[in-house]
């Protein structure tokens, strides 16, 4: 089973964040209104923490299900936007919207796109991701001597673990040492001595 990890937002916080008693929870992605950014069926890890202009939020109101949204401030007012247009964004006050719910931000989805490959080939968990020594995408393809459209490749494919911040590409090193060593050549019959 492949996994593909795209980290949408790193805050500068201590190693204490995957402990539960921080506000941390993992939901799953319900509804559209994130599309194209985050489809349906998505898990999103999510930690209480203050937003930011253009984080993605879960909002729970009391006890129900969350709603996702963009979180938008202008003039004072915050508003939970919609990517989709066939889902409805939400206009209301900062105090009122705490005042009715808890909002989370999400701070990485997983999607698993494929579940019935024949060789599995599961990517390792590592104990903390931000511990994780990360390449720019110009490192990473120098590193593999590979050109951009090969990395490309590499990233949609889930052979390389990365995170994508807007528009900037960050590689885990482990990741690319992995692709290396699964590509050992291992000669065969019949191949030229």
């Amino acid at each position: 089973m492949k996994k593909c990890v795209r980290v949408l937002r790193v805050p500068h916080i201590s190693g204490d964040l995957m402990q539960p008693e921080s506000g941390t929870k993992l939901f799953t992605v319900t509804g559209g209104a994130l599309i194209p950014e985050i489809p349906p069926g998505c898990e999103a890890l999510c930690a209480q923490i203050k937003p930011r202009q253009g984080d993605f939020v879960a909002c729970v109101i009391g006890s129900g299900e969350p709603v996702f949204r963009r979180y938008r401030e202008n003039d004072g007012k915050v508003v939970l936007e919609s990517l989709n247009p066939q889902f409805g964004s939400f206009v209301t006050t900062r105090d009122e919207l705490y005042a009715r719910g808890t909002v989370y931000v999400i701070l990485s989805i997983r999607k698993i796109f494929r579940s019935d490959s024949v060789e599995e080939s599961p990517v390792p968990e590592m104990k903390n991701e931000l511990d994780v020594d990360w390449l720019t995408f110009s490192e990473a393809s120098k590193l593999l001597k590979v050109k951009r459209t090969k990395m490309y490749a590499m990233l949609r494919s889930g052979e390389l673990r990365a995170s994508k911040i807007g528009k900037l590409w960050r590689i885990a090193r482990p990741s690319i040492e992995k692709c290396l060593m699964e590509n050992i050549y291992k000669p065969g019959k019949g191949d030229p001595e």
